[in-house]
Parts: C-alpha cells; structure tokens; sequence
C-alpha cells in the first residue's frame, strides 16, 4: 500500500468522528420546539348562568392564558393565567342577563406557539320558566349576595350535569345556601381528591375576588388556611371547614365533579366546641348519611337537597387565612352563622317518572332540620328533635326555599316518610 493510500485511510478514520461530533453539537444547539395543544376541545359552551369549566392542555414549557377581548373581561374570566408545562385553567361566565348571546376568544401562548379557545354564553330566554327544582327563589335586592351554578362531566358516562347552585354572602364571606340534586348519576365515581401533597384540595373560587370569600386555602403556603376561634359564640373549641354538598355526594378523585365542592363558596364554618362533644358534628352527619351513605333517599327519581347558613345578627366575628389564632396579611373579617339548615324534597314512590313540579300534594314528602351552629353540652342527639317544616325555616330565614311545589308540602314533617 502506498503512503498516499495509508494517509487518506487516515484522514478519513480521523474526519468521521470529528463529523459525528459536529452533528451532535449541531442538535445539541438546536432550540427547544414550542409547542401547545388543547386536550379538551377548542370551544366552550354556557348557558345564561353563572358558569365554569376547566380547560385541559399540553404545553412544553412556561405558558400564559389571556382574554384577546378586552370588553369581554367584565363578564369572563381565567384562573390561572400562567403556569410551567401540562397543565389546566378554569374558564369562569358571570351571568347572562342580555337575551343576546355573548363570544369571546381565550388564547394560551408558551413561547411562540398559541392556541385559541371560542367561548359562547348564551343570552337569557325572554320568557319566564320553572327552573331546576331545587332553587330557593333569589333574593335580587340585595347587593351582597353572589349567585352562581357550576356544571361539571360526570365521571363514567361523561355526562355533563350541573354540580350545584349557590348563594354567597360576599361581605360576610360565607354561604347562604348551596342547592343540589341528588340521582345514581353522581354515583360513579369514588375517592376524595387531593392536592400534590397528599392533602384536601381546598382552592380559590375563580369566580370572585379573593377579598369577596373566605381564604380557606393556602394562599401563602405557610398553612394560614382556617378561621380564628376567638367570637363569642365558640366558647372553646375551633371551626372546621364543612361542606354543604358533601364531597362524597359527587365522589370520583381527581374528577371536575368532586374537585369543585372544595370552593369556599360550598363550605360553611361548622363548630368543634368542646363543651358540646361534637354533637352539631354527629347531627350533621346523620343528615348526610340521610341523603347519601346510608342511600335510603336516592332514587329513580331525583331528592333536591337545600343546605345553609343563618346569621340572626353579625356580632361573631372571626378571621380568615389563620392558622389557628395566628393572623396572616391575607386575614379579614368574617362573619360566622349563628345556625345551619338542610332541607329535601322528593317524590313518596321514588319512581313516579314526574318531576316535582307535575307531582300532587300526596305525591311528595319533604322536611327540614334547623340547628344552632354551636350546641351546648347535654343537647339532644336525637335527629328527629330538630326537623321542622320548610315553611318554619322560611319563616325564620326570609328565603322561599322550592317555589314550584304546593305550600301544604311545605308544612310537612314527618320523619317516619324519611325513616328517621
């Protein structure tokens, strides 16, 4: 072999890894590809309501959501408006009150690449029609009260359902009611979901500003998530957070369904005092067992169920973001109820195939439960001690709870109907 041969073999055997590096180096400085797409779909739909959903979305790095419409800021918004990677932001609709449908565009961009979601409400109907059954008739004189009905899918079917309605006291930044229906729909999931530390996944209504509801949330991270426990009305003892529809009435971990019942819009301030063992607890639960657990009340037909909060005067003052009685710069007063409610309405066979609204006086059963938001120590146990008529709790809170059912229903109390 010639020494001009030698050398080319050589130079060859000593060029191709010098390439393969260059090409490594070549891919190595290539720029991170921007990229985004929506897994949910590309529209939303809502009705007249007060409404939300969540929009589902890959994205490869940092990404920002906006409202391309600056008019339709008044009544639309996002939460959040930015995060890292995969993720999901939460559409909300203030209501509707114009017969002419709203649009706006939602846009999410992560660098370069973007994506746009068209949001249609509809306008309200000009014409007057019953509503769902379980709404308490809305009391529009005063400024205070937020209402709002969150829809979400159920968890197998993929049926899309509202979740629930609500009134919220946004100067005492606590619940009036929450209204709900009860059917073997919402029973297909299970589980309680939680956040990615394993706990409860409390969170901010995207619907309100944080200074209009309770912080109840880990705002700040340091755990100033709970209200004080210093009002008059305690005397010992602390608030836990309850819900009004349970967590367990909308079972399904990690589902839309049961991830919306841990805004404070649904939870109400429910006492732990010491001197009273926990009976206000155990009663609440027994009325939960009522219309869930114990599964009695669910039918073919649909139990609505009206849960709330009373404030027979605003002297019980506690603070929100604590941590027990140590404040944060987030807390703010809150005003606490001074008594909690439920209600249900049903018909008597379960299998009628009507709805409330077509049913006689003798084809439905409703009652109601009325308690002191703390009870004293050696206070009755017994359930049936506290149910009073739907007309009662009307009385004493001002509010007409089912406008579409006869008023003789109304008066009813008996708890053999419910087997109690």
């Amino acid at each position: 072999m010639s020494a001009y041969s030698r050398s080319s073999r050589f130079c060859f055997l000593l060029l191709v890894p010098i390439l393969a590096l260059a090409l490594s180096c070549s891919k190595a400085d290539q720029p991170k590809t921007d990229a985004i797409s929506i897994t949910s779909g590309n529209n939303i739909s809502f009705p007249a309501g007060v409404s939300s959903q969540t929009v589902y979305f890959n994205a490869s790095g940092s990404w920002t959501a906006t409202i391309s419409d600056d008019d339709a800021s008044s009544w639309l918004s996002i939460y959040p408006d930015h995060g890292n990677n995969d993720g999901s932001i939460i559409v909300a609709a203030t209501e509707n009150k114009d017969t002419k449908d709203r649009r706006a565009i939602v846009r999410i961009a992560c660098g370069t690449a973007s994506e746009s979601i068209s949001v249609l409400q509809k306008g309200c109907s000009p014409s007057v029609s019953k509503g769902y059954a379980e709404l308490p008739v809305p009391d529009k004189s005063n400024s205070d009260y937020y209402y709002g009905t969150l829809y979400a899918n159920t968890v197998i079917s993929g049926k899309k359902v509202r979740n629930y309605s609500f009134c919220y006291d946004t100067r005492r930044h606590n619940p009036i009611w929450v209204a709900f229906p009860m059917h073997a729909i919402y029973a297909e999931g299970s589980g309680r979901s939680k956040n990615e530390l394993g706990n409860d996944p409390w969170m901010q209504y995207p619907g309100l500003p944080v200074e209009e509801q309770s912080i109840i949330w880990d705002i700040g991270g340091d755990g100033f998530m709970y209200w004080s426990m210093t009002s008059s009305i305690l005397s010992g003892g602390s608030w836990t957070k309850g819900h009004l529809c349970m967590s367990s009435s909308r079972a399904g971990a990690g589902s839309e369904l049961n991830l919306q019942t841990f805004y404070p819009v649904n939870i109400a301030p429910q006492s732990n005092q010491y001197a009273g063992a926990g009976i206000f607890g155990s009663l609440w639960g027994e009325t939960e067992n009522l219309h869930w657990q114990r599964g009695t009340q669910i039918c073919q037909d649909t139990l609505y169920v009206v849960a709330g909060c009373h404030y027979a005067d605003d002297s019980n003052i506690e603070y929100d973001a604590c941590n027990w009685d140590l404040h944060s710069s987030y807390s703010k007063q809150c005003v606490m109820p001074t008594h909690q409610y439920k209600l249900f309405l049903r018909t008597r066979t379960g299998n009628s195939g009507k709805s409330v609204q077509e049913c006689s006086v003798n084809e439905l059963k409703a009652i109601g439960f009325w308690f002191d938001s703390v009870l004293p120590a050696g206070a009755s146990e017994n359930l049936s001690d506290y149910a009073v008529s739907i007309a009662e709790i009307e009385k004493k809170t001002g509010i007409t709870f089912f406008p579409d059912i006869p008023p003789e229903v109304k008066q009813q109390y008996s708890t053999s109907f419910w087997g109690i």
